[in-house]
């Protein structure tokens, strides 16, 4: 490619990038001439047109209007003119068939995959420059989408992704050994790709916990070998986990971020503040012990979605997790330890402190001895940082009966 129109396809790319000028067809014009003319000289490689190419439907993707001005531009121009040969002539209506019969329907940015951070490496605009606005850096444990790969898709050298809140581009550039790529692979599998891919989530399962009652079936743990009689854990319910759900693949939606490590301390430990963490380890027990549920929380569940860090993720989780105690549960609870109720009264509890009908989004599970365990309730895809639990159940789905007999015992420590 000439050096002018290697100048020309920069200038109209950077321009894509920043949104300047192509809500006017001349820049689009002055890419498809570019793109147009790549191929009449010698030099000029395939690569070469791809990567202008890939520019211009970026650009055609971003404003389709303005591309089917320019497309029409350019070719009643280079007719009346004969500028063009009829080689060029054809890339140009190659351009016009994609913007005129596909419309914005082409995959320009479609996900190659994702890739989850195991260090904290810089991300560029550009990789050969090494250009870093804001010093932007990943953070390790954390999955980003990935736009674009260079070289082999088992170990790439370079990916580039999106970096939410980036200043000047969220597309950047990062060296493949700073973490696990993770490619898309196509596929209508339910046990497949489909189903460890982020971003794909259409509602979500909030888990809490009667620690006395795991305890009873997994004494070995940590967290249930010493006595914990006056740990918050021992009054109210703690969190299991907040799961992204994905209702064509079951229970199968998970570790977007990579595959399943051969036991829970075997994760890299997510990138949460200290702040964060000593309020998990009140509301996680297994945090606190060591036994590294949260690690496992994150890497199978917290990767399959895009909306929150580690940080955020965990943070909202805690802050669902006390409003379902401080609805007026929690004090129910409390006032029977030690003994058993009627599992309607529960209910009844349950609906008067989270809305009408509220249980019917839960999944309410007992032991084989009756007592209380689990509790799992349907929310909807979007949820708020700053949630409220009551409005989020009544937009959840139906979740059946409690798996419970007609009475349910609650233990304590």
């Amino acid at each position: 490619m000439s050096r002018q129109r290697g100048q020309i396809c920069e200038k109209a790319s950077l321009g894509w990038r920043k949104n300047l000028a192509l809500a006017h067809p001349k820049v689009m014009l002055a890419h498809l001439h570019a793109c147009a003319n790549i191929g009449s000289s010698p030099s000029d490689t395939p690569s070469e047109y791809a990567s202008c190419s890939k520019t211009l439907q970026i650009s055609i993707q971003s404003h389709p209007s303005c591309a089917a001005d320019a497309v029409r531009i350019y070719l009643i121009f280079s007719i009346a003119i004969m500028s063009v040969s009829v080689f060029r002539l054809g890339r140009a209506i190659f351009f016009a068939a994609h913007v005129l019969l596909f419309g914005v329907s082409l995959p320009i940015w479609a996900d190659q995959g994702t890739f989850i951070a195991s260090q904290s490496c810089p991300a560029y605009v550009s990789k050969n420059k090494e250009t870093n606005p804001g010093q932007v850096r990943l953070q390790p444990g954390e999955v980003y989408a990935v736009k674009e790969i260079l070289g082999a898709a088992a170990q790439p050298s370079w990916l580039r992704m999106l970096v939410q809140g980036a200043p000047t581009s969220e597309l950047r550039w990062v060296n493949g050994e700073c973490g696990r790529f993770s490619p898309q692979t196509s596929g209508k599998s339910t046990q497949g790709a489909t189903c460890s891919t982020a971003g794909q989530a259409d509602s979500y399962v909030f888990a809490v916990s009667w620690q006395a009652a795991f305890c009873e079936t997994h004494a070995q743990k940590p967290e249930c070998s010493q006595d914990n009689s006056k740990a918050w854990s021992a009054k109210h319910f703690t969190l299991h986990g907040l799961w992204p759900n994905k209702t064509s693949c079951g229970t199968n939606y998970g570790f977007c971020g990579g595959s399943k490590a051969e036991n829970f301390c075997a994760y890299q430990e997510p990138n949460v503040s200290k702040e964060v963490f000593a309020k998990l380890g009140q509301v996680m027990p297994s945090a606190a012990a060591g036994s590294c549920l949260q690690r496992h929380e994150w890497y199978k569940h917290g990767t399959c979605q895009v909306h929150w860090d580690a940080n955020g993720y965990f943070s909202l989780a805690i802050k669902l997790t006390h409003q379902f105690n401080d609805s007026g549960i929690a004090v129910f609870m409390q006032k029977h330890q030690g003994g058993s109720v009627k599992t309607s009264d529960f209910i009844q509890v349950v609906d008067q402190s989270l809305g009408k009908d509220a249980h019917t989004r839960m999944k309410i599970i007992c032991t084989k001895a009756g007592e209380l365990v689990d509790i799992y309730m349907n929310l909807p895809r979007d949820i708020p940082a700053n949630p409220d639990l009551k409005q989020l159940l009544s937009q959840g789905t139906p979740a059946g009966r409690p798996q419970c007999g007609e009475h349910l015992s609650i233990p304590t420590q």
